[in-house]
Order: structure tokens, then sequence, then C-alpha cells
């Protein structure tokens, strides 16, 4: 891997003013939308209510981009309301969604719906490096309670309507916040909102209840201010950045703190990448092909250890028992080899697809698979890409650059999480996804998909043979 000489380069992108007008009519305009369905929301009903919350957060985000791409958020409201009556189970009793309910419950009281706020506060801060802050789960705490606000009986399926809005919110949050500081340029931005949006990989994991969202978008503001205060601004904007990113910061935090280690990780690539980093830059340069692999091993390895002394005790224990690893999970614990071996377990997982037997998982949605299908394709296309493009992407496009050292630090948290959720790969896409603009910086999709072909066909032999 070759390193840029510099990175002094002028930003690409055009410094706009905080609050560009133009935008402020969308926003006026969504706001009164969705306050208009919510003021007659006991009339039209749960569905009717969530769905319509969904479309005008679709309407949003596509006024806010050009080009027929971003025809695709309009797919999002229509997928969920067609999707929600193939379900073969109750949507609470999916995946974890007992768990979230129930824990919830423990807050909350079913009559009043207040808010048991000091037991909240005390049950967070006792389990403050918990995984699940003991079972508060506050990704989920509001997905639920809202819809138990705007009506007396919430069927469980809403509970999946009002999981969808608030991913198209999530989005629009991030994306508003991207044009209003200027740090991503429209075209990365969109990308990044369709695979939140509408990618396979966040339509499947809707499924079931998960506390992930609140998690993604602290992730992308931390890192539309990260990237904004790489460049020279003026100091209010210097203020305001450095605000997005403790805002990112603290939402992490508060969802997943252990992948505070993959952004301090991020922050290291990214000076590294850059070339930033005075003597260990320039001893990588330097140094011959098989020494640069050996550092690069050296640091993965460092990586990987410090994730396992440190970070929350459920991380230490899913990394080295959890998940689907099976025969494999001696592999999957080893130093640098393991992190291969995880990557491909959260990609293709639940794996093999032939002779799927699975089905609880997705409630028994056999669209959901197709879903996993198609997102395992992409996820093995960018792991791909950054195996055989790696140089390039680190010579490519300055933005680029930067969003895929950031997919590749949140990748990198795998190797102390448990294995074979898919689930736990999706933070890292968005970012990475990227990488499939350029011709110069991914690899054929038919590359992709010949090795997830072989690894199905490899799997149906093993499957026979025992």
């Amino acid at each position: 891997m070759q390193l840029p000489e510099t990175t002094t380069a002028p930003h690409k992108v055009q410094q706009k003013r905080l609050g560009k007008p133009g935008i402020w009519f969308h926003i006026l305009s969504a706001f009164f939308g969705i306050y208009f369905i919510y003021l007659f929301a006991p009339l039209l009903g749960p569905t009717a209510t969530f769905i319509g919350f969904d479309t005008i957060l679709a309407f949003y985000l596509f006024s806010l981009f050009n080009g027929k791409i971003r025809y695709l958020f309009l797919l999002h409201p229509l997928f969920v309301f067609v999707s929600s009556f193939l379900f073969g189970m109750p949507y609470d009793q999916i995946g974890s969604s007992y768990t979230y309910l129930f824990n919830v419950n423990k807050f909350i009281d079913p009559d009043t719906l207040v808010i048991n706020t000091p037991l909240l506060i005390a049950t967070f801060i006792t389990n403050l490096w918990s995984m699940g802050r003991g079972g508060v789960y506050l990704g989920t705490l509001y997905i639920i309670l809202f819809p138990r606000y705007l009506f007396d009986e919430v069927p469980a399926i809403v509970n999946y309507y009002s999981l969808s809005t608030f991913t198209m919110l999530y989005a629009t949050i991030g994306v508003t916040a991207g044009i209003m500081l200027g740090s991503i340029r429209k075209e990365l931005l969109l990308v990044i909102a369709l695979y939140t949006t509408v990618a396979p990989t966040f339509l499947e994991i809707n499924s079931s209840l998960h506390r992930y969202g609140l998690m993604v978008l602290g992730l992308w503001l931390f890192i539309e201010g990260y990237m904004g205060f790489l460049h020279f601004f003026s100091v209010k904007r210097k203020i305001i950045l450095l605000m997005t990113i403790v805002t990112g910061l603290a939402l992490v935090f508060v969802s997943k703190p252990a992948l505070l280690l993959s952004m301090a990780l991020f922050m290291i690539l990214e000076r590294f990448s850059a070339n930033q980093l005075p003597f260990i830059s320039k001893l990588f340069v330097k140094s011959k092909r098989h020494y640069q692999i050996l550092l690069l091993l050296a640091g993965l390895v460092l990586f990987q250890l410090t994730g396992q002394l440190v970070g929350p005790g459920e991380y230490t224990k899913g990394a080295s028992q959890g998940g689907a690893g099976g025969q494999f999970l001696g592999i999957a614990n080893l130093p640098a080899i393991g992190i291969i071996l995880r990557l491909l377990y959260a990609a293709l997982s639940p794996f093999p697809w032939l002779g799927f037997d699975q089905w609880d998982i997705y409630g028994y949605n056999g669209l959901f698979l197709v879903l996993h299908l198609f997102s395992s394709l992409l996820a093995i296309w960018m792991l791909m890409s950054l195996i055989r493009r790696l140089p390039a992407i680190v010579n490519d496009d300055d933005e680029i650059r930067v969003l895929a050292m950031f997919g590749i630090s949140l990748l990198l948290s795998l190797t102390f999480s448990a294995i074979g959720f898919h689930v736990y790969l999706a933070p890292a896409l968005p970012f990475l996804s990227v990488v499939l603009l350029r011709r110069r910086t991914r690899t054929p999709w038919h590359h992709a998909a010949g090795f997830v072909i072989f690894l199905e066909v490899l799997a149906q032999i093993s499957r026979f043979a025992k």
C-alpha cells in the first residue's frame, strides 16, 4: 500500500453557510406534514399514521437530492407496508423483541406511560460500560414508547412501523446535518442515506426490534463533524463541528460503548493513511512490501488484544464463546487470521441458504431472506474491493479515503464481538459503500457473486458429507 505524499489539497466540497436557505423550506414542509398526521392520528389509526410519517420523511429525503437514484427513497414506505403483512408470527416475538419490550416495561408505568427517570438513570450509571446498560436499551425505548403515546391499543406490528419510521428519521437528521455543515458532498451523502434506509442490509435488520439506529446516527454525526474539522473553517464553524463530533460520540457511547475503540482506531488510521503520523508513516512508506504487511498485522493484533482487554465483559465473552462460530470457533479467536473468518460469518450469516431452516429469525417472512441474499452479496463485494483495491482507495478522493478508513475501523470491532451476526456488520457498510462509486476502487461485482456461490456449494458439500 502506497501512502499519499500529502493531504494539503483543497477540500473538494464547496463550503456553504450553515442553514442554507433552500433547505429550510423542505424542513418546514416536512415538519408541518408530520404535525398534521400527528393531529389526526386517532382518526387515521396506527398503520396509516406511521406509514404517513414514513412517506413524508421519504419525500423529504427525495427533495434534497438530484438524479433518478433518489427515487429509491420512495420505496421505503411501500416496502414497510407490504412486508408487514408477510410475517408469520407476532412481531414482538421475533428475535430480541421480547427482551427489549420486557426491559422497557421495567422503566415505564403501563397505565400512565410515565418514565421512572430515577430508576432509569441509576440503572444506566450503574452499568456505564455495559453493552446493554443493564437492560436500559435507550435505542429502543422511544421506538416502543411513541406508539403507546399515540394510541390506546398498539398491535405488535406497529412496533415494526415505528422502528422503520425512526430509521427514516435518523437518515433525515444525518442528511440535514451533512448539508448544513457542508463537510461531505451530496454525492456521498446520498449513497450513505440510501444505504441506511433502502439498502437490503438495513431493511433486513428491521425484521426484528433492534437498538442500532441511534448508534448509526451517532457514527454518522461523528464522521460529518470529523471530516469538516479536517479542513480550514472559521472559529464559529469549528465550534459547531466540535459539538457535532461530541454529539456523535455521546450517541455511540449510550448505544454501544465498545465502538469508541474503533473510532479511536479510525483517527489513527486516517492520520496514518493521510501521511500525517510523521515517524510511523515515514517508516511504513520506506519499508519493503513484506515488512509493510507485518506492520499492518501487528497493528491489527494490538487492536484486537486491546479491545478484548478494555472492552465490556459481554464483548469479551461474545468474542470467545458467542454467536454461530461452530466448529471454527477456535480459528475465529486467533489473532489476525480470526478477523477474516469473523468477517465472512458476519457477511453471510445466517448461512447456508439452500435448505434454509431458520425462518423464526425473520418471523417466517420469506421476503427478508431474499433481502439477506442481496445484503450478503453487497457486503462481500465491499470486502473484496477493500482487499483488492486498498492502495487505490487510500490514494483516491480524499473524502472516499476518510469514509473507507472509518468503515474499516468499524469492521474491526468484530474482533471483539460475538460471531456470526449480520447486524454487527451493518454499521460499517454505509460508509464503506462509497468505494463502489468508482471503478478503480471496486472489484467487479460478479467476482463477489462467484465467491458467494462457491461458498454455498462448499457448504452444501460439507452438509452432505457429514
